[in-house]
C-alpha cells in the first residue's frame, strides 16, 4: 500500500528523542521507496544526512532493504518492529548505526502517516551503464528522487500545495538532474494520451508522445530512466 511517513523524532537510547533532519519516506503501492534525511532547514548548500532507494519488506521485525545508499556503495538494510501509539503515530524500535560515532545502537523513532491527497503514485528508476543508480518515488502531493554516480548523490524533494494545487522544490542537492518534474506530471496527463511537454528547471525540454506508462524511458542528462511503477486510484 503507498504510504508517506514522516518523522516525528529519533531516540538513541538512553539519550533522550530529537529531530535534527526534515524525513520523509515515499513508499510506493509495489513497497518501493526513497527515504531523505535531510538539514532541517532545508538549505540547498547542505548535503542530506542520508539519502536512501530500497524495498519494504513487511514482517515482524519490518525490514528496509537499502539499493542505493549515499554513505556507502554496498548498501545493506536495517529493520525494527513498529508499534502502534494512541495518538496514531508509530513507534519503530531497533538496531542500526548512529552516524555520530559510526557504532550500532538501540534507537526508537517515531513516525506519523501524512495524508494521502491524491490517489497517485509513480516511480521511475535509473540503473545507466555509465555508473549512475537512482530512483524517484511520488505519492499523491509529494515526490523524492536520488541519484548517485560515483561517490556523488544528488538528491530533490517536492510538495504540491494544496491549496493552489501548484508544486515546489522544497529542497534540491547536487548537480545531477532528477525527473521529478515528470512524475510531478497533474494526474490527468499521467493517465491520458496525446503529446506531453515537460519543461525542466534547467531548460531542457522532454516530449512524450502520450501519457506516462511502465515501461517508458527517457534521458536525463545523459542518464537513462524507466518508468518501473504507476498507480492511479
Amino acid at each position: 500500500m503507498a504510504n508517506i511517513s514522516a518523522r516525528v523524532s529519533i531516540r538513541w537510547l538512553p539519550a533522550p528523542a530529537s529531530e535534527p533532519t526534515s524525513t520523509l519516506v515515499t513508499t510506493s503501492p509495489n513497497l518501493q521507496f526513497v527515504d531523505l534525511r535531510l538539514p532541517a532547514s532545508l538549505d540547498n548548500s547542505t548535503p542530506p544526512q542520508w539519502a536512501i532507494a530500497g524495498r519494504t519488506v513487511v514482517g515482524t521485525p519490518m525490514r528496509w532493504v537499502h539499493q542505493i545508499d549515499s554513505r556507502m556503495d554496498t548498501p545493506g538494510e536495517d529493520s525494527g518492529v513498529n508499534t502502534p501509539l494512541p495518538n496514531g503515530d508509530i513507534l519503530e524500535k531497533g538496531r542500526m548505526v548512529d552516524d555520530e560515532d559510526g557504532q550500532v545502537k538501540d534507537y526508537e523513532e517515531v513516525w506519523r502517516n501524512v495524508g494521502i491527497d491524491e490517489g497517485v503514485a509513480l516511480v521511475l528508476e535509473c540503473d545507466d551503464d555509465g555508473g549512475a543508480r537512482g530512483r524517484v518515488v511520488r505519492v499523491g502531493g509529494y515526490c523524492q528522487g536520488m541519484v548517485k554516480v560515483g561517490e556523488r548523490t544528488s538528491c530533490e524533494r517536492y510538495v504540491k500545495d494544496r491549496g493552489n494545487g501548484k508544486w515546489e522544490r522544497v529542497y534540491r542537492y547536487g548537480d545531477v538532474k532528477i525527473p521529478c518534474d515528470l512524475a510531478c506530471l497533474d494526474r490527468g496527463l499521467l493517465g491520458g494520451s496525446g503529446e506531453v511537454q515537460v519543461l525542466g528547471e534547467d531548460g531542457d525540454r522532454v516530449t512524450l508522445e502520450r501519457g506516462v506508462n511502465v515501461g517508458d524511458s527517457l534521458e536525463v542528462n545523459g542518464y537513462t530512466w524507466k518508468v518501473t511503477e504507476k498507480s492511479l486510484w
